[in-house]
């Protein structure tokens, strides 16, 4: 998978070659690899040939005509690759050891500890470049993620590094600071933590969210008040930054709450203090018309839907297991919707789990009365109010058809009924059911729920 050259994932992508792993196999965890498995790849930074490559890198960075010396800053990233294999060499696992934080669950070991070794190489790379007050509006930045989530102890992180935190793996149905919630006690910890850190050594936090669900971006992505509430607590905690990795792809399968998450995301990050209720109500007004008020209503009932994830009494798997309940960027809907939980290797895990997350009965009543008020109430109103308030609203016959619900009861009629709303997507809304991980080719899949309609091959 290829990324912008300097943006994120950067020592792989910038700093090394495949070629390198023929002169310099000690620099490189993995051996003998295909050019399909470099994206994998890691390096050992206890390394002196691999930490000088960096170093000399970054300084031909400082050399060439990207570098703006009159800029208020400039950002040079060393991150590592998107992958969960890192270096366990002595000297490596010697050093984390010595900086290593214990989990806030101590039933979750997953994450690893690898934050430190990547601190240790920021600060070193920021001492070298500013020795003698050069370079002063340059900064070093680095991921918090996945392997590196966890926050280092006893280092201090010098002031020209930013700390990327990018909790890819928490719960965004729940404030990010919610400790009820299993997943986001455990982040929220790390994010306070990391916080901390940065303030003490005058370094920089900045966010890095994930404001969709890319396993299906056609499907109702319910996060608007906590998203809303965690960017005016970043603000609380001294972040400096914040990117919103939202539906890359929304113009063109923007059947979910894709338009106002974009506006309110807009609105806070210029002012963090803004009336989100009164943003939420004027947008609405604007976009909908007099569909507002049921927009409104459906938003709510899909917003608890989303918090609605509960573990039953045969469970017998830890609590930390159920952060694949969690609304993620990778959600199946049937996760979210239905009592599934089928893991990513294609097992059926349903029944092991005890799901409690089914859709109440009530809000199934009430959702459909609220698509039929709906469009009752734009019947009159303008050819756009009646596009949009629709274009939302066909999201709940997606849902209808995850729960087998309504039109989609009769297994009889199942897939004729989902090739129909396949068309109406694709047809009337222009809709492309695109996932960041998997491409869909045709509707060959609407046999299963809309959730699924994807194609695990990305090269097909």
């Amino acid at each position: 998978r290829s990324l912008p050259r300097g943006q994120v994932h950067t020592l792989l992508t910038e700093y090394f070659t495949m070629s390198d792993m023929t002169a310099h196999p000690d620099w490189f965890v993995l051996k003998n690899i295909t050019e399909k498995e470099w994206p994998s790849q890691q390096v050992c930074l206890s390394q002196e040939g691999v930490r000088k490559r960096i170093l000399d890198h970054v300084y031909k960075i400082l050399d060439s005509n990207n570098y703006d010396p009159n800029a208020p800053m400039q950002i040079i990233s060393l991150s590592q690759n998107d992958g969960d294999i890192f270096c366990k060499c002595t000297e490596c696992n010697k050093f984390m050891e010595a900086h290593k934080t214990p989990h806030i669950d101590s039933n979750n070991k997953r994450l690893l500890d690898y934050s430190p070794l990547y601190v240790d190489l920021c600060n070193w790379v920021s001492e070298k470049i500013h020795e003698n007050g050069a370079y002063k509006n340059v900064y070093i930045d680095t991921l918090a993620y996945n392997q590196t989530l966890k926050p280092p102890k006893d280092m201090t992180i010098n002031d020209h590094v930013i700390i990327r935190y990018a909790a890819i793996d928490r719960c965004y149905a729940h404030n990010c600071d919610d400790t009820d919630c299993v997943k986001n006690l455990e982040d929220g910890t790390y994010l306070k933590t990391w916080a901390k850190l940065c303030k003490e050594g005058g370094a920089q936090l900045w966010i890095w969210d994930y404001n969709a669900n890319w396993y299906s971006t056609i499907m109702p992505y319910a996060n608007i008040y906590a998203e809303s509430h965690d960017i005016k607590y970043y603000k609380s905690l001294g972040v400096k930054g914040i990117y919103l990795q939202s539906n890359d792809s929304h113009l063109a399968c923007d059947t979910e709450f894709g338009d106002i998450r974009l506006y309110i995301e807009g609105v806070l990050l210029e002012n963090p203090d803004a009336d989100v209720d009164k943003e939420i109500e004027f947008f609405l007004h604007e976009f909908y018309g007099e569909g507002a008020p049921y927009i409104k209503e459906y938003l709510d009932v899909m917003t608890e839907q989303a918090r609605n994830h509960k573990a039953g009494s045969k469970c017998i798997d830890c609590p930390y297991h159920w952060r694949l309940f969690c609304l993620r960027y990778d959600s199946r809907p049937g996760q979210i919707f239905n009592n599934e939980m089928i893991d990513y290797g294609g097992e059926d895990c349903t029944s092991y789990m005890d799901a409690h997350n089914r859709m109440p009965d009530a809000d199934i009543a009430k959702c459909d009365k609220i698509y039929k008020d709906a469009m009752n109430a734009v019947a009159n109103d303008t050819d756009r109010h009646k596009y949009t308030t629709s274009r939302t609203l066909v999201s709940w016959k997606l849902v209808q058809s995850v729960l087998r619900v309504g039109d989609y009861a009769n297994s009889s009629t199942y897939k004729a009924k989902n090739e129909a709303l396949y068309d109406e997507l694709v047809g009337t809304y222009n809709t492309q059911l695109f996932s960041l991980m998997f491409r869909r080719k045709d509707r060959s899949k609407c046999n299963l729920n809309p959730g699924e309609w994807v194609n695990k091959n990305p090269n097909e």
